[in-house]
């Protein structure tokens, strides 16, 4: 608060508190940032999963940190890795150092273009009580792993397709693979 601003306050009886728009702005500008959602978390040997994020079949190295409705399916992910909220990573193999940001998709939703019909109950018939699942389905989709090499960022909304191979180092935004 400025000198001014000070005396101007304490004039007025009872009212101690800054009143600038500007010096409020200026105070909380001169501390330090906190991100409201890294608030009470601490990364460890033990990987940070949020509690509304179904992880099934995976592995997760140290450091790493699984974002809010996110789901994976059998991903390896290495070392100090993060993937932030909304991401839907399925049959996937990361290094270390890799970021991925939210509404990501990796490995998820293409199948193969030879079943009979190509609606979602063929490869998926349990989820409609139409028997079991098609293990072809899913048996094409493990064996389209997706590979990434170490230190890979991607961007809110990137989609990789399966079968897809990237190396260390590369970053991407919202492109299509």
């Amino acid at each position: 608060m400025s000198a001014a601003h000070a005396a101007a306050a304490l004039a007025v009886p009872g009212r101690l508190r800054d009143t600038c728009t500007a010096c409020r702005v200026e105070r909380r500008l001169s501390q330090p940032f906190q991100d409201p959602a890294a608030v009470g978390k601490t990364l460890g040997a033990q990987p940070l999963i949020d509690p509304t994020a179904p992880v099934r079949d995976s592995r997760l190295g140290a450091w790493t940190e699984v974002g809010a409705r996110t789901t994976l399916a059998e991903v390896e992910r290495g070392d100090y890795s993060c993937v932030a909220h909304d991401s839907q990573i399925a049959h996937v193999s990361n290094g270390r150092f890799c970021s991925i940001a939210s509404h990501t998709r990796i490995n998820r939703g293409n199948y193969p273009l030879d079943p009979v019909a190509l609606n979602h109950f063929t490869p998926r018939a349990s989820g409609d009580d139409l028997g079991a699942d098609e293990a072809r389905f899913f048996d094409w989709r493990r064996s389209h792993r997706v590979t990434l090499g170490h230190d890979v960022w991607f961007g809110d909304g990137v989609i990789v397709l399966a079968g897809i191979s990237i190396g260390t180092g590369m970053a991407s935004g919202p492109a299509r693979w």
